[in-house]
């Protein structure tokens, strides 16, 4: 009996390890239903974003500006630290900031509250905060209610030709921003720590524009470092590259997808998909890291799309991200 039962377990382990493939195999599943396929897919590689760090380039006054390009300088505009204050010395005209700051502002989706040239003060209706913006990424998690953003300037005449700018920022609960005068700014708005961000994009979208005007920089090289997102492609593949890293990335889309395409948008971060109805046709698009700091969007339906539709969807999702 001893004998018969261990060749018994000899004969199931040994079929145990003869190839053979089942209906139900993740193999065949991958071969005859591919969508299905889709979900059993290693999440993108995380490990090695970080090499992208190593293409940034030193912000050297008057050199081309780029998005790699770490803190540009400018000739024109300078950021200057005095004391408890922050602002920029730009050397231009009031009567030629002051358009430039409301062209900032568009370029932020700020849309302007109040505007006084006489008293040389701007500032910003209430916006969405997004996610990965900010220290304050937490309360918004914490609390139901959005967190919104606003922001102000001041200009003064400086010696010469020259003008100060002066800025503010202020971060609320959605709540507690419709409670109490428009025009009352906490204390915590003039924190210089809290607007230096602020004056940076502003620097650099004044650098930026200083090289268009030149010459140094085409339009769409403009858009390459001022936009959330680029549209790009190659000879055989069409591609959003989204100037936030994976996981921002991916709110970022499941956000914009929500406004382009209402109706259920499901969103699975594990393997970088965001599946949506658009204009009635079954899409998903795929996020995949490329550096530390950008993420590939690409996107496919179980129709094979055109060239064409690729692009045209892309870019709808395009103008929803900028």
């Amino acid at each position: 009996m001893h004998r018969l039962l261990a060749i018994v377990l000899l004969s199931i382990s040994t079929a145990a390890c003869q190839p053979g493939y089942r209906a139900t195999s993740p193999e065949v599943l991958y071969t005859k239903n591919a969508d299905t396929a889709l979900d059993l897919q290693v999440p993108p590689d995380l490990t090695n974003v970080a090499e992208g760090e190593q293409f940034v380039l030193p912000g050297t006054s008057g050199g081309a500006i780029t998005r790699n390009t770490l803190l540009p300088e400018s000739a024109s505009v300078q950021f200057v630290r005095q004391g408890s204050e922050n602002y920029l010395t730009i050397q231009k005209s009031p009567e030629d900031v002051w358009p430039q700051l409301q062209a900032f502002l568009r370029a932020e989706r700020f849309p302007i509250a109040k505007s006084e040239p006489v008293a040389g003060v701007m500032s910003s209706q209430w916006r969405e905060l997004t996610e990965d913006a900010g220290r304050n990424a937490l309360k918004s998690l914490l609390n139901s209610d959005a967190t919104v953003t606003r922001v102000a300037f001041r200009i003064e005449r400086g010696a010469g030709n020259s003008t100060r700018v002066f800025a503010r920022q202020q971060v609320a609960v959605n709540a507690d921003a419709s409670v109490g005068p428009e025009d009352v700014w906490p204390a915590a708005s003039h924190d210089p720590e809290n607007t230096s961000e602020l004056m940076v994009r502003l620097m650099v979208f004044l650098g930026v524009q200083e090289q268009r005007a030149k010459g140094i920089l085409n339009d769409a090289a403009v858009s390459a470092v001022l936009d959330e997102a680029t549209l790009q492609s190659t000879a055989s593949d069409t591609y959003l590259v989204v100037h936030r890293s994976y996981i921002p990335a991916i709110r970022r889309v499941s956000k914009a997808l929500e406004n382009l395409a209402p109706g259920e948008v499901t969103t699975d971060s594990n393997v970088g998909r965001v599946d949506a109805n658009v204009n009635g046709v079954a899409v998903s698009f795929r996020v995949t890291p490329v550096n530390i700091s950008a993420a590939r969007v690409t996107v496919n339906a179980a129709e094979p799309l055109t060239r064409q539709q690729q692009q045209a969807l892309l870019n709808d999702l395009r103008k929803q991200l900028v």
